[in-house]
């Protein structure tokens, strides 16, 4: 199993695991952000309290130590401000394919945060963990944050139809990145959206 390191680093932002002594930070962050992230990351509707957020980084942390989901707080590198989290989870690593989930504050959005800390990661992943696939299914109609892998490099192939999320049948957009992908990116050699969509046709219900 590979080992992870407690810190990843890029131009504006850290990256590294939750610690008990951001409870505080956690839970402010959940709250002024519930209504934007509450229909799409299910567990910050259990943070309540600055006592969940604690529960919550114990939980994140054993599963961290076990390689089964790997959860980071995203930092200002600077201003040490916890500006959202980003997570590998349902991580297989038999062929090292993982999905990736991430959110970010209500009042820190729009500043391409999620962008550069999913290309730390994602960078990370291929060179470091042999990645071979990442996926991020993203809800269908929320387009801030299916601007993130149409912005780094991602593939939209498909939708998948009324996938249980949450209690409710919802339509998801399924983005993947292959390591043939990593390394065009890499090279800065980014097909524009529209030649995507010409190798894997938009679903019907992206249609317009």
């Amino acid at each position: 199993m590979p080992v992870f390191p407690s810190l990843l680093e890029s131009d504006r932002l850290l990256l590294r695991p939750y610690r008990s002594q951001d409870a505080v930070a956690l839970y402010g962050a959940v709250l002024e952000s519930r209504d934007e992230v509450r229909p799409w990351v299910l567990w910050t509707r259990n943070i309540l309290s600055v006592e969940d957020a604690i529960t919550y980084q114990r939980h994140t942390a054993v599963y961290f130590e076990a390689m089964e989901s790997l959860t980071l707080g995203i930092f200002h590198k600077e201003e040490k401000r916890l500006l959202g989290g980003i997570c590998f989870h349902l991580c297989e690593w038999e062929m090292a394919q993982f999905e990736m989930g991430f959110w970010i504050r209500t009042s820190e959005t729009g500043q391409g945060y999620a962008s550069e800390a999913a290309r730390k990661l994602i960078r990370f992943a291929f060179e470091d963990l042999a990645a071979t696939r990442i996926e991020m299914w993203i809800e269908k109609d929320n387009r801030a944050s299916r601007a993130v892998p149409e912005k780094i490099g991602f593939f939209l192939e498909g939708v998948m139809r009324e996938k249980s999320f949450g209690g409710q049948l919802q339509d998801f957009a399924l983005y993947a990145m292959i390591r043939a992908d990593y390394e065009k990116e890499k090279e800065g050699i980014i097909e524009n959206r529209r030649s995507r969509r010409g190798l894997y046709p938009a679903h019907p219900l992206e249609r317009g």
